[in-house]
Order: C-alpha cells, then structure tokens, then sequence
C-alpha cells in the first residue's frame, strides 16, 4: 500500500506533528531515492539539500541515498525509483522537473510505487493530477494553463498559498476547483493521502466547486 505526503516548505525543520506522522509510516529504512526539484543547476553527486536534513531532524535516516537526476540514464533511474523504500520528490523547479521525469521514464514507476513518496514545494506540485500554471503567481508565462502531473491522487496541491493574492485566486484556482478539488497550505501545512483518503496535517484551506473553507 502506497502512502503520498504533499508538503509545503519549511524554512527551518518540520513541524512537530509532521515529522511524527512520518516517523511513524516510514518502517522501512533501507534506501532513499531523491528526485531533483533543480536538474539544471545541481553539480556533484550528493548535493547538500534541506530535504534530507529535515528528515535527519526527525530521526528518520536511510543506510543508502539516491540522488536522481538527468546524469542518470532512464534504466538507472527506473532502477533507483522502484528499489527505494521511499522516494522523495523534491522541491525546486516544477516544470523542469516534470520535464526531467517524463525524460528519465519515471512516469509509471513513481505512480505505481508500493511505498511511502513525499513530495514538497514544486515536487508536491508536480504529484498532483493537475496544476495551474499562471502569470498571476510565479511563472514566467503568457497566459494560464492547466499541467499535467503525475496523477498520484484526484487533486491539486498548491503550496505557498496566499490568501492575499486576490486575481490568482478569483481568475484561476476557483474555476479550477470545479474540476479537481485544491488543497492549499498556507504556512507549515501537508496533506497525506491512503487509498484515496486526505488527511490534513497543520493550516490547509480547501478548495473545492467555486467554494473556500480552512480544514483541520
């Protein structure tokens, strides 16, 4: 059985409550396999990466770490993904690790993955079934659209959300609810998902048929 977290970022260390739920569904510590969120820019073979210090801050460690990116060949990475006791999608760049998935052929190795995948920030994204990609957030783009992702679960994960941001929300993450519900942490937040079964950990609003509410 396959267990999904979509995290937020955290600045400093996990909160409490996450790193609990973690330390408890990670029984298997064998290897780890990191899939870069930064592709273009990562130089060596263990860069330094906030990820696994979270995960070392909560007591959780591997006898074997994996970094995964296009240094790799597709048969290689294949490899590493379906060997891992846990594969982590890291945070970064979404669209240029989205694009490095589909190159490495990792698609239906991650979606049909028996354990624990965490995703955070743009690897969190990139989980979702779909994600808006718009002009009114962060992306350098023209117009908005909706990405494919990974299709892990029926949703969208939206991290960093800001209340605040008034045409994002209105023009783009509403009508999308109507389509897919979108969960959205604001601060310190995660969703972990069983069978199809979300479980809120810390601040998430809720997106869902044109309509907003905070869930706990």
């Amino acid at each position: 059985m396959s267990v999904h977290y979509y995290l937020d970022w955290y600045y400093d260390t996990m909160p409490s409550n996450i790193q609990k739920s973690l330390q408890q569904t990670i029984l298997h510590r064998e290897t780890i396999a990191l899939i870069s969120g930064d592709p273009l820019y990562y130089e060596g073979e263990n860069p330094p990466l906030a990820e696994r210090e979270w995960l070392l801050q909560a007591g959780i460690e591997f006898k074997n770490y994996v970094f995964v990116d296009n240094k790799l060949s597709a048969e290689e990475a294949r490899r590493a993904v379906s060997q891992a006791s846990v594969v982590f999608i890291l945070g970064g760049y979404n669209l240029e690790q989205k694009k490095m998935i589909d190159d490495l052929e990792l698609d239906d190795v991650i979606r049909n993955h028996e354990g624990v995948i965490i995703g955070t920030s743009a690897g969190a994204i990139n989980m979702s079934e779909k994600w808006m990609c718009s002009p009114r957030n962060k992306y350098k783009v023209k117009e908005a659209s909706l990405q494919e992702g990974l299709r892990l679960n029926k949703l969208s994960f939206e991290p960093h959300f800001d209340l605040e941001n008034h045409d994002y929300l209105d023009m783009d993450l509403m009508p999308f609810s109507y389509e897919l519900p979108i969960y959205a942490p604001t601060k310190n937040g995660a969703i972990k998902v069983v069978n199809g079964i979300v479980e809120v950990l810390g601040d998430v609003y809720l997106l869902s048929k044109g309509q907003i509410q905070r869930i706990k």
